[in-house]
């Protein structure tokens, strides 16, 4: 998890002012500051500076672990997300991993994926943009999914009033822009999001709005897999409620000590 005195330190070598800097600290969700190592995060926190002009998208790719990253920063909006996740599902790219975070007094989301495989080519990042730029004018991707198996969606706590929404089901392709679309159009935003899968995705998001969960589930399971909850997703809800809750507590007292200092 990003410490305070790392994001400080990170910015501090970027042309972000220090209210920017500060502010954009303070508003950052625990679920976000979990998410990676600080001078990972201070360099996403970069591109929200000079201010984002209208309908402008910034985008950046880097090596990753296992593959590569790909931040996103736009001015907040429904369907973002979604839109970034379809863009990559209908490209054949993988996501591995993702966080989320938004400043609403600043107009600003950020989100980061990982994505397995190379990564692209000049050209073919040109056509990421394009595709993110058309989608944030109105042209939006349609997610490609076809659900496979059983999933299992369940509100397993809440976070700053906020619900926490827990997704257990087995990773394909589409599954993330499946599942923010649906958000998106039920007129829910996604707070903050901690994605995770391999063989089987266990996702927590943290949304403001009314979440028809079963109507969620019934989204993602393939016709015919329908059925009670295992006592393995059982345990796996528990593990991502204990996992979300324990993000939130340990991003409040982080964010208590920023307050303390002077």
């Amino acid at each position: 998890m990003a410490t305070i005195a790392q994001l400080r330190k990170g910015l501090a070598a970027t042309t972000v002012p220090d209210d920017i800097a500060k502010a954009l600290i303070a508003g950052a969700s625990p679920l976000w500051l979990s998410s990676d190592s600080g001078a990972q995060l201070a360099e996403d926190l970069a591109l929200c500076h000079p201010p984002l002009k209208r309908a402008e998208v910034r985008a950046r790719a880097v090596a990753a672990e296992e593959g590569w990253r790909l931040t996103v920063v736009a001015h907040d909006r429904k369907g973002l997300l979604a839109d970034t996740a379809a863009i990559l599902s209908r490209a054949d790219y993988s996501v591995r991993g993702a966080s989320v975070a938004t400043w609403n007094e600043l107009d600003l989301a950020l989100h980061a994926m990982t994505v397995c495989g190379p990564a692209p080519s000049d050209a073919e990042l040109d056509e990421l943009g394009a595709a993110l730029r058309a989608a944030s004018n109105g042209t939006r991707p349609e997610p490609k999914f076809s659900p496979v198996g059983r999933a299992f969606v369940r509100r397993t706590g809440e976070a700053n009033g906020d619900a926490m929404i827990s997704v257990v089901a087995p990773d394909q392709a589409g599954l993330l822009a499946a599942i923010c679309s649906w958000f998106a159009e039920s007129d829910t935003s996604i707070e903050a999001a901690w994605i995770t899968g391999d063989d089987e995705a266990n996702d927590v998001f943290v949304v403001s709005g009314d979440v028809d969960v079963a109507g969620l589930e019934r989204r993602l399971t393939a016709e015919g897999e329908g059925g009670s909850i295992t006592d393995l997703a059982g345990d796996m809800f528990a593990q991502a409620r204990d996992l979300g809750e324990g993000l939130v507590r340990t991003g409040v007292d982080v964010l208590k000590g920023l307050f303390a200092r002077k």
